[in-house]
């Protein structure tokens, strides 16, 4: 069984104890310690797919060549994942994370780097070992400049003609209201979601690319689902953190999977938990379990997730 992942890779840096944020010129604020972890939503779905048994995961991503990227290299290797880099020879740096966390939520200070590297012609050029993938993960859509979604559409439209057998799930990225805008991505997306299977959008996520304001209540995202399964294959499935997720089957009645919350005094650090639980669902999904088994996978590989920092 074969994996394709595309996305992004990030050296998370955990500043540690944070006394103070400050709020003039000239004022200072300490820290105990910086604590890198593995991050990115590419890297967090290739690693959770290799450590949960998938054997052939190949990833394609942009990792400078500096120090920042020497970890994540180091990583990927030590998980048995294959890289494919887009930013292979390129002196831009590896894309870097500054992470505050506030009773287990972050906050996140960006250091863009080579990401912007990851493009359709960087996955032209991989045509043939991505067409041999059974199943393509693709995550960060809105976040990379050179991922066209209309470009990205038709490539993946390629894909499927060259391998009708293969699976593709797709994930999004919350953007800026300006960045969603200039992108068109709420007209768009349906498009790319022609391509795709399954589509894994959390709540905002899914507020945003349906166009929709607001709170996301039942009812909007009921609406959200339906605009998007008028062009998916098999289901949208909105993850909604503590209430778990519901999925909307493609021209069936939606149902709820809940998930037990854990303790507040347990929940360590958020980050990459929505990742960790589409990983869980894919991996389940792929060996046999039905949609509600699936989803009660991806919770179990979560709440892991969320117990201490890093994803």
């Amino acid at each position: 069984m074969k994996f394709a992942v595309v996305g992004n890779s990030v050296l998370d840096c955990y500043l540690l104890d944070l006394n103070a944020w400050p709020r003039k010129d000239g004022e200072r604020a300490a820290i105990s310690g910086i604590e890198p972890h593995t991050g990115g939503n590419g890297l967090n779905v290739s690693l959770a797919l290799a450590r949960l048994g998938n054997p052939d995961i190949d990833l394609y991503t942009a990792i400078g060549s500096d120090a920042n990227g020497r970890v994540l290299c180091d990583a990927i290797d030590k998980g048995k994942v294959k890289l494919r880099n887009a930013a292979a020879g390129s002196r831009l740096g590896t894309t870097t994370a500054f992470l505050i966390l506030r009773d287990g939520k972050p906050s996140f200070i960006i250091y863009g780097g080579c990401s912007d590297q990851i493009t359709v012609s960087f996955l032209e050029k991989r045509f043939s070992e991505l067409a041999a993938a059974d199943h393509l993960y693709i995550n960060g859509i809105g976040l990379f400049a050179g991922l066209d979604i209309y470009g990205l559409a038709k490539f993946v439209g390629r894909l499927r003609q060259a391998n009708p057998t293969m699976r593709v799930y797709l994930d999004v990225a919350m953007v800026t209201e300006e960045s969603a805008r200039k992108q068109k991505l709420a007209a768009r997306i349906g498009r790319l979601l022609e391509q795709a299977d399954f589509f894994f959008p959390n709540e905002l996520e899914a507020m945003q690319y349906s166009a929709q304001g607001g709170e996301p209540t039942e009812s909007r995202l009921l609406k959200a689902a339906e605009i998007f399964n008028r062009s998916l294959r098999v289901a949208t499935l909105i993850k909604r953190g503590e209430q778990g997720v519901v999925i909307y089957p493609k021209d069936e009645k939606p149902f709820r999977v809940p998930t037990k919350p854990l303790p507040l005094r347990r929940v360590v650090d958020a980050t990459g938990a929505g990742d960790a639980w589409s990983a869980g669902f894919v991996s389940a999904y792929v060996a046999g379990k039905s949609l509600i088994e699936s989803a009660k996978a991806g919770h179990a590989v979560a709440r892991q997730v969320v117990q201490k920092r890093g994803s």
